[in-house]
């Protein structure tokens, strides 16, 4: 292993340890070099071996250090084997000879221009006196010439030696290096030499590839996720079919872009003599021998030695293809005739070395630029611009006979006088001089600024031979346009003589573009380019104008000819994303060809383009990808590696801010593609001519403003660049104020917020004045971060405004104004209204008279906010600050596309104040909701949902989207295009495109009917929709490096908002939230205590922020105090103060009550002695009373036993008489108990014949016989007339008598009848005449069942009887007998009753004597009971008088004690609570000195506190410290603290708990709670969360870093909505119940 290169990682040291290190010595080379010669036939080997190997030392010591050269032993043995091929080919030549020439063309081909003669002097010197002739290839020059002249290029020896020696490298090496500077001709060399090879008969194919555009997954190979099936990569699947291909096919895999170590080193094994490439999933693929790998890079920086080593080197250098031979070979592409060619060869020898020299070394160009860059643009410039160059089309070509015809021909007028010639404009003219200078100083300053534009003129002047034109004083040539045809030049201002202004209105603010110098002459450039199908690069500072004038370009196009599609680069931006944006706007043609419709060329607009992130080894893999699509027309598909996608009829144009200062450059190589130009910033008479042209369309006569007001307005023009550029001068950006950058845009937004007003309210001077600093303050000063620059600002504006306009204007502007719409009511309804029935507010941009009367209208609102949102329960305290901070916001968002971002510390209010600033506005406010699996799909289609609400449904939206919704750096890429362009289509597939169309289509056709309903149209129109009615505010906090590297990483975060930047609440506001939440709150203080109360927690915030800075500035610790700890610390106060009153109060009034009773007690003894003597006398006559009644009693009670003696003998003779019933009665029922089965089958049976089945045998015409039999046995039962007895013919038994039966059957309670039938009626006859039909075999109940059912049990029932009967004849006697007994237990029954009602009476008196006696005896207890009573009162109210004597001097002091710390709560609760809320982050020293500043505060505001209070033993009892000591808490005073702070501060806590304390003490605090421990990294972690909320337990979250996830945000923001008596919150997409039992960690 080489452990030291680029990419290579140093081994762990548990796995090094495994092995025996063993050091690698460089061997001796000279030996190897002998004993290779030796073995080829050398017979001089000895000599030759000394001489390669000194030649190659001395190269590694005497050449320059180039990370490609290699003279090591893999160069060594590839020029070894060169040299043993070449002894075999050329016997005749002298072995010094061969090698000479082999060491030299081996070598030759690497080396830089500065290092080429040296070598050669090496060469030399070793080999003296010898002259080699080079190889020569004749048939391959010849075939290379022939392939130059069809391409239009020519054969320059310089360049195409290096065809040359890559064919010789070629030749022995399987993998090389062809690297150079970009234009060296690197590409054409390449596959030049391809084509030279298949002319010669072996054929030669190209697979390009650029490995930085892609990852290595895509490159390689990758497992699906999914399916665990391998997908090989793009280089693995070209790999794959050059071993599928003919065998007389050769393939070269070119690797066209920058090198570097994370994906070259894969390419070792291939590189090296084992050619094989090593997929991950185990395949080795061997390299075939017709296969070549070639690496097209433009330096070799990030190689590793191994790479180098590896590969044949080929160096192009730019002197060997310099500007002449391309000039010669454009001249000649062009066929131009000798009158044309000799002139422009002859500008370009006089000027372009000298301009190039000149400007390289003495002028600061833009960017890094190369003479090929350069050379290029005056090329191209030439070709746009020179008649000569210009394609004749027909219409031309016409115009060109008609006038040679009428140069002909004479003319003449009425009289016969022959007329002058008219002096047209001759079409075969060409002013090559004036028309090569005008390209020569655009080609050149395209890369400078306007200072060193004016030195470049000035050297071209003055220091070449070309006659530049004379020019009006103080002007540059660069005002100025040339005529190609006549060489007159013309100011380009003379281009808008004819411009009318556009209506001004703020809908149409963001698409006008007012012409300019600078515009106009762009604007002719990018035409001069564009229509010669080059691609063009507009590179500028902040606010030029870039994008505008391209958007004003491409909107010039004819959409039936031309398309446009933008896209906005960023830091995040990758290649995938770039390729899937072209993909989405293109179409397919046929195969794998793509492009706009056919008939139509596609514009391509990156704006920029500069922003993709560098990664570590300087590459900027977007813009990789970017030359790749440019330079291969297409790129490959990620869906399907190894195909190519084309792309045809496309052109491209890019926008960048300058590189430099943090901001990236782009690569050389693809800077080659564009014709690049610098857009300076407009100078300022052209921006006063800009703003003015909008301050006259607006500001005028016809739209209802005083003459005094456009008067005013058109100064204040001026005004506000001098204020904009003094400010941009004075105010430069620093690490901390990064977003100090001032351009254009401030201007535009300054401007589109005066046009946004109406005559009726701007009517003077003053409210002009008014207005206008109202928006240049909104636009640029709300962004300072500090007061000393707002206070410079703010006297800048002052002076500016008195040196330009006079005292009384200054005395104007000092009043500051707030302007804002929403003061007005809506107006009465007339019964004229929508459907709806809603009328909105009417939105007058108007002053605001003062606070209060926008406090008590933002009032209203709140209030009908709350009504309106569920859920909402703002509280908000509308003090000055944030009054200005929600104005600002509706100032922002009210004109068309407003932006602004909001940058201030958590708890600040911007996302309140930007929900109830939307409210007011009527839009609806749109936020994503963040969950632990939300990704840029889920935030993509949340965009889709957004722009259709804007762009389909016309609903005006607030995008709200803040810092804790970034889940990944990408949804910022998003945002970013949106701040830039408003940009929406792309994240539209093509189907969601045509839905859109679809939806939009009757809407656009209603709005803009004379807009063709194109879907191209339609798609435009939707995206101005969305500008207008999206509106994006974005919540930043400024802690961290973390806001700053996003906002340089995502230029439209700042450029495309207003900013506001939150200072730290001031302290009237404290003081008017505390006033707010705690007026109503019940202290027990005076009113003057009360308000120090709330200036002292003002002062505690305050306090609390400078130790912050202090602790940081000492320890290197940032805390940070917010609003948000303020509105806890006031919420902490009430609920500490509340418990606490109730907790002293109950201590104090028990107190109270004790010493009470302590006086009762006194004076009750006294009153006890009279009282007892009383119940003494009244106990000696209750006692006689007693002992006379109890005599009575005695007599009574004695008679009644008599009676009750002689009621038990009668008693137990009828007892005897009942049991020997019950034997008898059970003997018959036992017997009885038999026959009940078939009786409970009877009337089973019964129960299943309905009235309906009696009705069916009713109604039977001839029944069946068994039936009339059934039925002849229920008349004999029933005892009904029969038939007269007679035998039936057909069955041996009486013949039936039917009749009889029906006419039972018909009663209506046959049923009943049967079913209550007497069974004790049946004897010994009529079971007798049922013998005969119960003994036939016949009669069964299946039999009666199969017959008809409906009767059966019917037959059942007769059965049931017969058997009864047969156990009823046995049982009858005994009922009998029962009866009897029963009768005589009757007479028994009454005689005992007469002899108790007897006992009853004398048992009465006896209880009324015994009443009597009780109520005796009760009294003499009472008063016995009342006397010890009192006795016992008395003599323990003596013992407590006694005993506590003591005790009541004790309980006073206490009393007065409490009551005196009841006072002093208000100042206490502070304390502990200010401890509570700010105390936590630090450490015991600053603690103890906040407690002493804090109580120093109270002091001065007269508010009283305990001086040695302990906050500890405040918040928590003595118990509950016992409890956390046996949890396992250490007992010393800062564990305490933290202990309280975690159990009753209001927040949940965090722990930064290195030692792990605290987490053992919360585990062993909650084992019988439940205690859920997680991570945010677990996979269940949602899981726990959920759980520990719905079942009320603790959950402990471990190892939390920076990054918290989002799912918790409501949470820990206790954002609780209350259902009934449950508290919900949401977590992430779900609603949760909050239950009580619930705590986090």
């Amino acid at each position: 292993m080489n452990p030291t290169y680029a990419g290579r990682q140093e081994l762990p040291e548990n796995l090094k340890i495994q092995f025996r290190n063993v050091a690698m010595m460089v061997p001796d080379r000279q030996i190897i070099i002998r004993v290779k010669l030796a073995s080829c036939g050398f017979l001089e080997n000895i000599t030759l071996a000394r001489k390669f190997f000194t030649l190659y030392k001395l190269c590694e010591e005497q050449l320059t250090k180039q990370v490609h050269y290699d003279f090591g032993l893999r160069n060594i043995l590839s020029v070894l084997r060169t040299l043993g091929r070449a002894k075999r080919e050329n016997p005749k030549d002298t072995e010094t000879t061969t090698v000479m020439r082999i060491l030299k063309d081996m070598n030759v081909s690497k080396l830089v221009d500065e290092d080429e003669p040296l070598f050669i002097s090496l060469v030399n010197d070793l080999f003296p006196n010898l002259v080699v002739e080079k190889c020569s290839y004749k048939e391959l020059e010849h075939h290379l010439k022939e392939i130059l002249i069809e391409k239009g290029m020519i054969f320059h020896p310089s360049w195409a030696v290096k065809m040359i020696q890559l064919y010789e490298t070629q030749r022995v090496r399987h993998g090389m290096m062809v690297l150079g500077p970009s234009g060296a001709g690197k590409t054409t060399c390449i596959k030049t030499l391809m084509g030279g090879l298949t002319a010669l008969g072996t054929v030669h194919k190209e697979y390009r590839l650029n490995p930085k555009s892609i990852t290595a997954p895509q490159m390689f190979g990758r497992l699906d996720a999914a399916t665990n099936d391998w997908c090989d990569g793009i280089f693995a699947a070209l790999w794959r079919r050059t071993m599928k291909a003919k065998k007389s096919d050769n393939f070269w895999l070119v690797l066209d872009g920058p090198v570097d170590p994370m994906w070259i080193e894969n390419l070792n094994s291939v590189l090296d003599d084992s050619k094989i490439l090593t997929l991950a999933n185990g395949d080795r693929l061997s390299l075939p021998s017709t296969v070549k790998i070639i690496f097209e890079p433009r330096d070799v920086d990030n190689a590793s030695p191994a790479t180098v080593s590896r590969n044949g080197m080929i160096y192009m250098s730019a002197s060997g293809l310099d500007w002449k031979p391309k000039l010669k070979c454009w001249l000649a592409n062009h066929k131009l005739e000798e009158k044309h060619t000799q002139p422009i060869n002859h500008l370009f020898g006089q000027t372009f070395e000298a301009c190039w020299k000149y400007a390289s070394a003495e002028l600061t160009f833009v960017m890094p630029v190369l003479q090929v860059n350069v050379f290029q643009a005056v090329l191209q410039l030439l070709e746009g611009l020179l008649p000569c160059l210009q394609p004749i089309d027909e219409e031309e070509e016409k115009r060109r006979r008609n006038l040679e015809k009428n140069k002909a021909k004479k003319r003449y007028d009425e009289d016969g006088n022959e007329l002058p010639e008219v002096d047209e404009e001759d079409p075969y003219k060409n002013d090559y001089e004036q028309t090569f200078i005008f390209s020569l100083c655009w080609a050149f300053g395209s890369f400078l600024e306007d200072a060193g534009r004016l030195k470049f003129e000035t050297f071209v002047r003055d220091s070449t031979s070309v006659r530049l034109p004379s020019l009006d004083k103080g002007t540059t040539i660069y005002e100025y346009s040339v005529n190609p045809r006549t060489g007159e030049w013309q100011h380009w201002n003379m281009m808008m003589e004819n411009y009318v202004p556009p209506d001004i209105t703020p809908n149409a603010y963001g698409d006008i573009l007012i012409p300019n110098v600078s515009s106009i002459r762009t604007d002719f450039i990018l035409d001069a380019c564009v229509r010669l199908g080059g691609n063009v690069l507009l590179t500028g500072g902040q606010g030029s104008a870039k994008t505008s004038i391209l958007n004003a370009f491409v909107g010039k196009y004819n959409p039936e000819e031309r398309l446009f599609m933008k896209s906005n680069f960023s830091a995040t931006t990758n290649p995938q994303l770039f390729q899937k944006t072209i993909e989405t706007s293109v179409d397919k043609r046929m195969g794998n060809t793509f492009g706009p419709p056919i008939g139509k060329t596609m514009t391509i607009f990156i704006d920029d383009l500069n922003q993709p992130e560098v990664n570590s080894w300087g590459d900027q893999i977007t813009n990789e990808l970017f030359r790749s699509v440019i330079e291969n027309k297409g790129f490959y598909s990620l869906d399907k590696p190894g195909d190519f996608i084309n792309l045809a009829d496309m052109l491209y144009l890019a926008a960048m801010i300058h590189p430099g200062g943090g901001r990236n450059d782009i690569p050389e190589r693809l800077k080659r593609h564009f014709f690049v130009l610098n857009v300076t910033i407009p100078s300022d008479e052209a921006i006063d001519r800009i703003f003015g042209t909008i301050v006259r369309g607006h500001f005028n006569s016809n739209r209802g403003f005083t003459e005094e007001v456009c008067s005013t307005a058109m100064k204040l023009v001026g005004l506000t660049r001098v204020l904009w550029k003094n400010t941009k001068e004075k105010l430069l950006p620093t690490p901390a104020k990064f977003h100090y950058v001032f351009n254009l845009r401030d201007l535009s937004r300054i401007w589109l917020g005066m046009i946004a007003t109406q005559s009726a309210v701007i009517t003077d001077e003053a409210i002009t004045l008014q207005l206008w600093k109202n928006e240049v303050t909104r636009t640029i000063a709300d962004r300072f971060v500090s007061d000393i620059d707002k206070e410079w600002f703010d006297a800048e504006l002052l002076n500016i405004v008195e040196s330009s306009m006079g005292e009384p204007a200054l005395q104007m502007v000092k009043e500051t104004k707030y302007f804002v719409d929403f003061m007005r009511d809506a107006p009465e309804p007339t019964g004229e209204e929508d459907a709806e029935g809603e009328t909105e507010l009417p939105k007058v941009y108007e002053p605001v008279p003062n606070f209060k009367t926008v406090s008590d209208r933002l009032a209203f609102f709140l209030e009908q906010y709350n009504e309106i949102m569920r859920g909402a329960n703002m509280d908000l305290v509308f003090f000055d600050d944030a009054i200005c901070h929600l104005m600002k916001i509706a100032r922002a968002i009210r004109n068309p596309g407003g932006n602004i971002m909001l940058v201030g510390v958590g708890g600040s209010g911007k996302q309140s104040l930007t929900k109830l600033a939307s409210f007011i506005a009527s839009y609806k406010t749109f936020q994503i909701a963040v969950t632990r699996s939300y990704n840029i799909s889920n935030f993509t289609e949340d965009l889709k949902i957004l722009f259709r609400n804007c762009g389909v449904s016309g609903h005006k939206t607030t995008f709200l989207f803040t810092d804790q919704d970034i889940k990944e750096e990408s949804f910022l890429e998003y945002v970013n295009n949106v701040l830039a362009s408003g940009l929406a289509s792309q994240i539209f597939t093509k189907d969601e495109q045509g839905e859109i169309v679809t939806e939009l289509a009757p809407i656009m056709k209603r709005e803009c009917p004379r807009l063709p309903p194109t879907p191209e149209n339609t798609i435009n129109w939707f995206l101005e929709r969305v500008k207008l009615n999206l509106h994006v505010v974005i919540c930043f906090s400024p802690i961290g490096e973390t806001f700053r590297i996003r906002s340089l990483k995502f230029p439209a975060l700042v450029s495309g908002c207003t900013i506001d930047w939150y200072q730290p609440w001031p302290k009237e506001a404290l003081v008017s939230v505390a006033s707010h939440f705690m007026s109503s709150f019940h202290i027990k203080c005076s009113p003057e205590a009360k308000k120090g109360l709330f200036k002292t927690m003002a002062s505690v915030q305050d306090s609390v922020a400078q130790a912050c800075e202090s602790y940081f500035q000492r320890f290197r610790r940032a805390t940070h105090v917010t609003p948000k700890s303020f509105l806890n610390f006031i919420s902490s106060y009430k609920d500490v103060y509340s418990r606490k009153h109730d907790e002293i109060g109950d201590m104090s009034v028990r107190m109270d009550s004790g010493l009470e009773k302590l006086l009762e007690a006194a004076e009750s003894v006294a009153i006890l002695s009279e009282e007892l003597k009383v119940m003494e006398k009244e106990l000696e006559v209750a006692n006689q009373k007693a002992e006379k009644v109890l005599v009575e009693v005695t007599e009574a009670a004695r008679d009644a036993e008599k009676v009750k003696n002689k009621v038990m003998i009668v008693k137990d003779a009828c007892e005897k008489m009942v049991a020997e019933i019950a034997i008898e009665k059970a003997i018959a029922e036992e017997k009885l108990e038999d026959a009940r089965p078939a009786l409970e089958e009877a009337e089973a049976a019964l129960n299943t014949i309905k009235p309906a089945n009696i009705a069916t045998v009713r109604k039977l015409g001839r029944p069946p016989h068994l039936i009339m039999r059934v039925m002849d046995c229920v008349l004999l039962l029933f005892r009904k007339k029969m038939n007269k007895m007679e035998s039936d013919p057909t069955v041996p038994c009486p013949l039936p008598s039917w009749q009889e039966s029906l006419k039972i059957m018909s009663g209506t309670g046959f049923l009943s009848d049967l079913l209550h039938y007497p069974k004790d009626t049946i004897n010994d006859e009529m079971v007798e005449l049922l013998e005969p039909y119960m003994t036939m075999e016949d009669y069964s109940t299946a039999t009666a069942m199969r017959v008809c059912s409906d009767v059966a049990g019917l037959l059942c029932w007769t059965k049931a009887m017969g058997f009864f009967f047969g156990v009823n004849k046995e049982v009858l006697p005994l009922k009998l007998n029962l009866v009897m007994a029963e009768t005589k237990l009757c007479g028994a029954q009454k005689e005992l009753a007469t002899a108790e009602k007897k006992l009853k009476k004398k048992e009465k008196s006896l209880n009324q004597c015994k009443e009597i006696y009780c109520g005796a005896v009760a009294e003499k207890q009472r008063l016995a009971n009342q006397a010890d009573n009192c006795r016992r009162k008395m003599t323990s109210a003596s013992t407590l008088i006694n005993g506590l004597t003591g005790e009541k001097e004790r309980w006073t002091i206490t009393s007065k004690n409490l009551k005196e710390q009841l006072g002093r709560l208000i100042g206490d609760t502070l304390l502990a609570c200010g401890f509570l809320s700010y105390a936590g982050p630090f450490n015991q020293e600053y603690r103890n000195q906040l407690l002493t500043a804090w109580k120093s505060l109270l002091k001065q505001k007269n508010v009283s506190f305990t001086k040695d209070l302990n906050v500890v033993e405040m918040l928590v009892d003595t118990d509950e410290m016992s409890e956390w000591s046996l949890q396992g808490l250490p007992n010393d005073e800062l564990s305490l603290q933290n202990a309280s702070i975690v159990t009753k501060g209001r927040s949940y806590p965090l722990l930064v708990d290195p030692q792990g304390q605290g987490k053992n003490w919360i585990i062993t605090k909650n084992q019988y709670n439940d205690l859920q421990i997680t991570n945010l990294n677990h996979k269940y972690f949602r899981t726990h969360l959920e759980d520990s909320l719905s079942l009320g337990r603790p959950l402990l979250i471990e190892d939390v870093e920076e990054e918290l996830d989002p799912v918790l945000n409501n949470l820990l923001e206790k954002n609780v909505v209350k259902s009934g008596k449950v508290e919900k919150l949401m977590v992430g997409d779900r609603e949760m119940e909050l239950l009580d039992g619930f705590t986090l960690y």
